[in-house]
């Protein structure tokens, strides 16, 4: 596997989001303009990557969503009250804009999509007075949590046992003979991965009962537009989970300081020095027990679904798990 040096840049380096020139197939491009006749069509592109389930749009100064698969829109409904609630304690997040009949979503054979105001490209630079910004969301996020108690009803980690899992994979990694690359780094490091399952046991036991605490469980630096500087929305509403503050929140925070630290603007001192001044101190034994967690999802689908479509991630968080170290060891 490629070398990983501590606090390298990773995926969540680039600093703005990517648009590539896209065309609507006649039909659908008709359909959304019948029940957007507003929007500026003359410029159309993908957001990013797009997806079996979904797809995303800038259309003018409009993102557009389109949602496939959708048994019911219990999702998309909890998200407009999400933004609703959000909103009202002056939490930043992006308004959902009413089509023609004055809905906020359309259906149509079994599809979904929606439209809201798209003002930024800027995800979370790193930059000190960013890193502030975020810390004071974190904060705001914990004051309002038991307002979404109603909303939320997904369970990110309800009945996850590491210890359970992990014997199953065990021996899977010691069935192996002929090895790719990641396998030999798993079987060279299968001791320290014992250890980190028995080490962050307690941490899984407390995080996997069930709980009325919400939190929004992926806080990263392209979940939170920026612009001018200024944080201007926090994204992603389907990351909002039942599931511990401290737990869910201390990860997000590794997150965004990795990303400061990566990109060279802010350094460790600086990072754990801003903090400080915010009653919220992020745990070290739930950021563990996160990146241990996404350590597994790995091993479970390279080991026994035969998935590699996540293996490349399987350094970023073996490493996270000694950069952590370093930045919470307080």
């Amino acid at each position: 596997m490629k070398p990983f040096n501590l606090f390298c840049i990773d995926n969540h380096g680039v600093d703005k989001a990517e648009f590539f020139e896209a065309k609507l197939e006649n039909t659908f491009l008709d359909l959304v303009k019948s029940h957007y006749p507003f929007l500026d069509f003359s410029e159309i592109k993908v957001v990013g990557k797009t997806n079996l389930n979904s797809k995303n749009y800038k259309i003018g100064d409009y993102y557009l969503k389109v949602l496939s698969n959708l048994e019911t829109p219990t999702s998309l409904t909890s998200n407009i009250l999400l933004t609703e609630i959000l909103k009202k304690n002056s939490i930043p997040c992006v308004d959902f804009v009413k089509n023609k009949d004055g809905n906020l979503f359309t259906q149509v054979n079994g599809d979904y999509f929606f439209i809201q105001e798209y003002f930024s490209d800027e995800f979370y630079s790193g930059d000190e007075e960013q890193f502030i910004q975020c810390l004071s969301l974190v904060e705001d996020l914990i004051s309002v949590n038991f307002q979404l108690e109603s909303i939320v009803k997904r369970s990110m980690y309800l009945n996850w046992n590491p210890e359970e899992e992990f014997k199953k994979i065990e021996v899977e990694i010691l069935k192996r003979k002929s090895k790719d690359e990641l396998e030999i780094f798993v079987a060279e490091n299968l001791e320290f991965f014992k250890l980190q399952i028995e080490k962050i046991s307690s941490r899984a036991s407390e995080i996997s009962i069930p709980t009325t605490e919400i939190s929004h469980v992926d806080i990263h630096p392209h979940n939170l537009l920026f612009k001018d500087g200024n944080l201007k929305a926090l994204i992603d509403l389907d990351g909002f989970s039942r599931g511990s503050c401290l737990h869910s929140y201390s990860f997000g925070i590794f997150k965004l300081a990795r990303k400061s630290i990566s990109k060279n603007r802010m350094t460790i001192q600086k990072a754990i020095e801003v903090m400080g001044n915010y009653s919220f101190k992020p745990s070290l034994l739930s950021i563990e027990t996160e990146l241990t967690r996404r350590i597994l999802i790995i091993l479970n689908l390279h080991y026994l679904q035969d998935n590699s479509e996540w293996n490349q991630d399987l350094l970023k968080h073996f490493y996270g798990i000694f950069e952590a170290r370093e930045l919470f060891h307080n």
